[in-house]
């Protein structure tokens, strides 16, 4: 502003500049008001937008607390309605080296979980995934466990380690005997700096930006994405407001001030299901420093806005024009999402500096979108792997269960395969067997038996003949997998290929004429998947070895098959069954022929 008002005073004074200078001063003026009052609405919006965007990041953040919390309470339920812990603490009898191994395999499940125990209705632990807790850990003064056996699944307030200072937490559930008593307590511990961080992690908030979770009944920290700032501190005692929230309740704290009582802009939320307290702040001064940055920005644009109409007016008005109707359509084609766009402009003052600016801006803004869309395919494709192999890995345990059953799971997987690429081969079913539908169907299949898991061993690995009760009991296994899946459907994110799973599961042993089970379908009502299932899973049935029976030739299981075609399956699935025998024979030599050198390595 001084160079212009010096060269304003050595200029001759002509009526050009008698008329000139009062429209300079008069375009400077107002451009200094607009800026003035263009400054402050700026400032204002810019401190709405940071406290709109720590709202936004807290709300995610008290998301992944409600979904975190859920998700393990749902798991302990499961997991508390196991027969083997229902019969532990309905028969005083009964061997605890089930349950104990029960809670072992519970632990390479779910391994974010550090030790699962079960205790009897005084708190004396009874059955461990370690071993030497048995009977050495008494529970029955934590507050936990009082909420458990009074039938509520709780979560306690953190638990600090005497010898190692680290924090964790316990989720509890009651578990119920046969006559459904509460009599006894199922109970997980969880490190909160292995799980709970999880959740805040990755939070990032500008430079002087975090967020916490703080016990809305203990008011201990739970978790801090600055994992050095978790200390055993009462939270209550440096921000008493805290102590008086309700669940559910959200807001903002623009008086908010630190430990060490620096000023913060913070907002906060109280999830209604464990009472954890998410915060997210940021300090005041960052967004001071951002304003001022702001106003310095304004003012320097509006200075060199100034000195460019000045000379816009005196001499380059159109070559300026041009330029800026290309830095016009350049934020238009980048806004547009044309990132790959190019500013023509050589320039040496405030326009060029604004062009290398925007380029610079942009350039780094599509390396970080690639860099963005890149790391998302990297993190689903990474959690569709982690949940796949969680999958393949419950249905092991399943069938690890079950003696008789040897590689069934796989077999009928690949039974169900062939069939089905048969069955798209011929356009049987035109519009429903697509190549999403046989891969949502093949990587459920290894779940169609998942109910099983609700059946005693004594009945899953009796040698003999069941008996009827023993059968209705076997039955029941179908209803029970069908259920099982809808559970684990409500706790998935991306959870459609699982609708498959569920048909499997529950509609695989009913029949084409309607007298099968669960439900008694008949027809077209039963599943397609299931249809399909029910081949595959009848034909490994008959061609396999079993403690009570040498499995069929291929030969009299084929007879079976093409008997049952009308009665027990969907014809047309027979049909493609028959027309892919080849294959079929192949996969079930293949597979034999993998049993005979497990079995021999066995011996060996």
């Amino acid at each position: 502003m001084c160079v212009t008002f010096q060269y304003v005073t050595d200029m001759k004074v002509t009526l050009q500049n008698k008329i000139l200078i009062p429209i300079v001063l008069t375009i400077v003026l107002l451009i200094g008001g607009s800026a003035f009052l263009l400054s402050h609405f700026i400032i204002d919006r810019f401190e709405n937008n940071i406290i709109s965007m720590l709202a936004a990041g807290n709300d995610i953040l008290s998301k992944n607390i409600h979904s975190t919390v859920k998700a393990y309470r749902n798991i302990l339920r499961s997991i508390s309605a196991m027969p083997t812990l229902r019969m532990l603490v309905h028969d005083a009898n009964y061997h605890e080296t089930d349950a104990n191994q029960l809670l072992v395999n519970l632990s390479d499940i779910f391994p974010d979980f550090l030790q699962f125990n079960l205790t009897d209705m005084d708190g004396n632990v009874i059955a461990s995934s370690n071993i030497h807790s048995v009977g050495k850990v008494h529970v029955a003064d934590r507050t936990y466990f009082t909420c458990a056996i009074l039938g509520e699944e709780t979560i306690s307030e953190p638990l600090v380690s005497k010898s190692t200072g680290q924090k964790s937490i316990v989720v509890a559930s009651p578990v119920r005997d046969y006559a459904d008593a509460i009599r006894g307590v199922v109970y997980a511990v969880i490190s909160c700096e292995q799980i709970i961080a999880e959740t805040i992690k990755n939070v990032k908030m500008a430079e002087t930006g975090y967020a916490y979770i703080v016990d809305g009944n203990s008011g201990l920290m739970l978790a801090h994405n600055v994992w050095a700032k978790i200390q055993s501190m009462n939270m209550f005692d440096y921000q008493p407001w805290m102590n008086g929230l309700k669940g559910g309740e959200t807001g903002i704290k623009k008086d908010y001030r630190d430990s060490s009582g620096k000023p913060r802009v913070a907002v906060y939320s109280k999830d209604s299901l464990s009472g954890w307290i998410a915060v997210s702040c940021i300090a005041s001064s960052e967004i001071e420093s951002q304003e001022a940055f702001i106003r310095n920005l304004i003012f320097l644009l509006t200075l060199g806005s100034a000195v460019l109409i000045g000379i816009i007016i005196c001499c380059i008005i159109r070559p300026v024009t041009r330029d800026i109707l290309k830095i016009s359509h350049f934020a238009s084609a980048v806004t547009s999402g044309h990132m790959d766009s190019t500013l023509d402009i050589t320039r040496n003052d405030e326009l060029g500096v604004l062009k290398n600016a925007l380029s610079t801006m942009v350039a780094a803004l599509k390396n970080f979108v690639d860099r963005e869309i890149r790391t998302t395919e990297e993190h689903r494709a990474h959690l569709a792997a982690m949940r796949d192999s969680m999958i393949l890995t419950l249905a092991d345990l399943v069938e690890s269960r079950d003696a008789t059953t040897g590689q069934h799971i796989k077999k009928t997987a690949a039974y169900v395969k062939i069939i089905m690429q048969q069955l798209q081969k011929e356009n049987v079913f035109p519009g429903q067997i697509t190549d999403s539908f046989i891969d949502n169907v093949v990587r459920s299949a290894p779940l169609h038996d998942i109910g099983k898991i609700v059946v005693s061993d004594v009945i899953l690995n009796k040698p003999g003949k069941l008996t009827d009760d023993e059968f209705v009991t076997m039955k029941k296994h179908a209803a029970a997998g069908g259920e099982i899946i809808r559970h684990i459907i409500d706790i998935t994110l991306d959870s459609q290929y699982l609708a498959e799973a569920e048909h499997l599961a529950e509609s695989h042993h009913e029949r084409w004429d309607g007298k099968g089970y669960p439900e008694g379908l008949a027809g077209d009502a039963i599943p397609l998947s299931a249809r399909i299932m029910a081949v595959a899973d009848v034909f490994d049935a008959l061609v396999s070895d079993r403690p009570y029976k040498r499995g069929f030739s291929l030969e009299k299981a084929f007879a079976i098959i093409r008997e049952e075609s009308g009665t027990h399956f969907d014809p047309r699935v027979v049909t493609a069954f028959f027309a892919a025998m080849e294959k079929i024979i192949a996969a079930e030599s293949f597979f034999k022929q993998k049993e005979q050198l497990g079995d021999c390595q066995a011996l060996c």
